[in-house]
């Protein structure tokens, strides 16, 4: 089995460096610590298994630690891995209390703090927000959870509104990237694939594809990033058609913005990244945020 060759890199790794020495969040312990508890559902190797409650302990230990909210190396990615994991049933804690109490604070404390926009990065980790959130709305069985989500789901769209206005209004937006836009994209094409409503997500999409078009950004595009672009623009406006041309046109590039191959976090073409993606052939049930985190996470 392929997944046995993975595990044997993997598990050098670990015995070789601290689990503390590794990088947080997705970018790090909590890639292995999927791998390594998809390793153990389909293998029962006892070893895997407590290397990935290491690594998970580890990571929640120094949660008051980190200050960053992103999914891929902070909160939203060590939440987001916690809810993943406690909704298969690999780890024994009660995500719904334990996600509430000890993370979901910050990330809410996060937001508020952050509602007048002053960098582009903000609009990446308010993407990761509404990645996040619409996870834990569309798997809670809380009903006043799911309530509360809902309303999280609706402020961090407004917050993003605000933020896109006040871009306009300074013309911010011709100092903003798709490196910038692209995130806000992805997350409302994700949310809106969640059966989530909010006329916010067509005037986001809307916005965000016309600056890119106006902007006449020929940059080379991963496969990726066509496909979500295109999908865009189906969530988007019909009165909007120019875009649909623009994005037909972006040239499609998988040898653009690789990660080194013998990198441990969950980046594309790292050694996690395909470990994971291996093992889950296995699953018959595919998670689809894990799906959408495999294929989007390469360099910008």
């Amino acid at each position: 089995m392929e997944a046995e060759k993975y595990y044997s890199s993997l598990k050098v790794y670990f015995q070789n460096n601290e689990p503390a020495s590794l990088s947080t969040g997705l970018n790090g312990r909590c890639a292995i610590a999927i791998f390594m508890f998809e390793y153990y559902r389909v293998s029962s190797d006892i070893e895997a298994y407590n290397y990935g409650t290491e690594l998970v302990e580890t990571e929640l230990n120094e949660i008051n630690l980190i200050h960053n909210v992103s999914l891929f190396d902070g909160l939203c990615g060590i939440a987001w891995t916690v809810q993943y994991l406690s909704k298969e049933k690999m780890i024994d804690l009660n995500a719904d209390s334990y996600l509430s109490q000890y993370i979901e604070k910050h990330l809410e404390k996060f937001r508020d703090s952050h509602i007048n926009f002053n960098h582009p990065l903000q609009l990446e980790y308010f993407s990761d927000l509404l990645f996040y959130f619409s996870e834990r709305m569309f798997y809670t069985r809380k009903k006043l959870q799911k309530e509360n989500y809902l309303h999280i789901l609706n402020q961090t769209l407004i917050i993003l509104y605000n933020q896109f206005i006040q871009i306009e209004k300074y013309s911010s937006q011709q100092n903003i990237s798709l490196e910038s836009l692209f995130p806000v994209i992805r997350s409302c094409v994700y949310v809106s694939e969640t059966n989530f409503k909010s006329p916010l997500i067509n005037t986001l999409l809307q916005k965000a594809l016309l600056w890119i078009k106006d902007r006449k950004i020929h940059q080379i595009q991963t496969t990726y990033e066509q496909f979500i672009l295109k999908k865009a623009v189906q969530y988007a406006s019909s009165s909007h058609r120019g875009i649909e041309k623009f994005t037909s046109e972006f040239k499609p590039d998988e040898n653009v913005l690789k990660k080194e191959e013998n990198t441990f976090g969950i980046w594309n073409n790292s050694l996690t990244n395909s470990a994971i993606r291996n093992i889950s052939e296995l699953n018959a049930k595919k998670h689809p945020g894990l799906k959408c985190i495999l294929e989007s996470t390469y360099n910008y």
